[in-house]
């Protein structure tokens, strides 16, 4: 991304009254350009293929619209353009669902407007932005989704650092990860930063956050008494 361009955004909200308030915000306070805007979802994949936006901002409780699925298609089809949802729920299911679904930014919207503008620049830049309350609901209430992990994705990580990672995501730290796999707490700390690397993670969160994507969690049931470190 070339920082002397404005990062391009598209808008996908059925108000136009928030549609107006976003753009407005975005364009007035920060390096932003709002290349379209939708209120519906064959709307918002028309200017995706069109507009190619480095950032989708959408509301997944839309009406008439399903939302999650909205966000699974334009991960699956588009992945250059990172989603970052932007919703009036506090629901946990919908911050569990959206996260599953690709969006790589959470906000909810009575956050303060240097929260949206640095959260939307972050993920622009591939950065994952989920508040930390989030994952802490995703390690205590993760889900089973019926995503199928193509052995292409995977293909990165050798079989010992998928099960790694999947410890580290439900919550185990090092020495407990160790003493499970007969291990040092030395080698296992240089597995998981192997990974970070592998996946061209800039925290840990990142790669907690992969996994769940990419459903390695599904068939586990996370410890809410240990979150990783």
């Amino acid at each position: 991304m070339n920082e002397n361009e404005p990062i391009t955004i598209l808008l996908v909200d059925d108000h136009q009254i928030i549609l107006d308030g976003l753009k407005k915000l975005l364009q007035e306070n920060g390096n932003f350009q709002v290349v379209g805007e939708a209120r519906e979802e064959e709307r918002a994949m028309e200017l995706i293929e069109k507009l190619s936006p480095q950032v989708v901002v959408i509301d997944v409780m839309m009406q008439d619209m399903a939302g999650m699925d909205t966000c699974r298609r334009i991960s699956e089809r588009y992945p250059a353009s990172k989603i970052l949802v932007l919703t009036n729920s506090t629901s946990q299911e919908v911050a569990i669902d959206a996260v599953a679904a690709g969006a790589t930014g959470y906000l909810q919207k009575f956050v303060g407007i240097n929260e949206i503008l640095e959260t939307t620049s972050e993920v622009a830049q591939g950065h994952y932005r989920i508040p930390d309350e989030t994952l802490s609901i995703i390690f205590r209430t993760v889900r089973r989704h019926s995503r199928q992990v193509s052995e292409m994705q995977l293909a990165r990580l050798s079989l010992r650092e998928q099960e790694m990672l999947t410890l580290y995501a439900l919550g185990q730290n090092y020495n407990q990860i160790a003493e499970t796999r007969g291990l040092s707490p030395h080698t296992v700390r240089n597995a998981i930063y192997g990974i970070q690397e592998k996946l061209g993670a800039t925290s840990k969160q990142e790669i907690v956050v992969w996994a769940v994507q990419k459903g390695l969690l599904d068939s586990h049931t996370a410890d809410p008494n240990q979150l990783p470190a």
